[in-house]
């Protein structure tokens, strides 16, 4: 490792500090839901870091808890985290053209959409910067999980229900903002929750994992057709 790469781990290690706050407190919630899941404490903290994804996470979880099958958790991860797929081609592409295939990998890896923000506007853009970041800020994810497990074993069960809402109240937090900004996007929110609510009353037999699964390549398909963003090519900003 040269000193610009320690320098630049350095840098992604400091950087994610917040990250990591944040995924301590969210990830908390999911330890709750794990252990209503039946997921023991070592069960859901390696879940925590090795799945870094929340949103995959929490589905997986919630498929877990319903009885849900082996093949219903591969799909709707397949679904719900298809994005990184872009964000990975997208940091890919800026990384050296020489750089080894096995860091381009990790780096791949440990992608969230925060650590993506951070990286995305780093130039040039070393490896080195993304996993110092989720160095920093899986560590945050997996304890806050297992100590959302622990808490739940040792304290009343309608508390920590209670608890495991904040979860979906983060989720509100994160819609509603962009939402009241942009009727596309607001659009969008009410067609997924009528969608779900059609789900849950017509289609009762529906798996929880199947229902992520057309619900998020369902709404997403509806959301490009109608809303497309196109790129201007002459001056890279997109225009909806």
């Amino acid at each position: 490792m040269t000193y610009t790469d320690r320098k630049e781990l350095g840098k992604g290690f400091r950087d994610a500090f917040p990250v990591f706050l944040g995924y301590f407190a969210v990830s908390f919630t999911v330890g709750i839901n794990a252990k209503n899941a039946g997921l023991t404490a070592f069960q859901a903290s390696f879940m925590s870091f090795m799945n870094t994804t929340s949103a995959g996470q929490v589905a997986a979880i919630e498929i877990i808890g319903s009885g849900g099958s082996y093949l219903e958790i591969l799909l709707s991860q397949i679904a719900i985290n298809l994005r990184y797929l872009l964000m990975g081609a997208i940091l890919s592409v800026r990384l050296d053209p020489d750089e080894k295939i096995w860091r381009r990998i990790l780096v791949s890896f440990g992608l969230t959409d925060e650590i993506f923000a951070l990286s995305s506007i780093q130039k040039p853009l070393n490896p080195w910067y993304p996993f110092g970041g989720w160095l920093m800020a899986m560590p945050g994810w997996t304890l806050g999980t297992l100590l959302g497990v622990l808490v739940n074993t040792v304290m009343p069960q309608n508390v920590t229900n209670a608890l495991s809402l904040s979860l979906y109240a983060m989720f509100m937090a994160i819609v509603i903002p962009p939402a009241k900004k942009d009727l596309k996007i607001a659009l969008t929110v009410v067609v997924s929750m009528a969608a779900s609510a059609a789900c849950y009353y017509f289609i009762p037999g529906l798996s929880a994992g199947m229902k992520v699964v057309i619900l998020t390549i369902g709404v997403s398909a509806l959301a490009a057709a109608f809303f497309p963003v196109r790129e201007a090519v002459t001056t890279g900003e997109a225009k909806a």
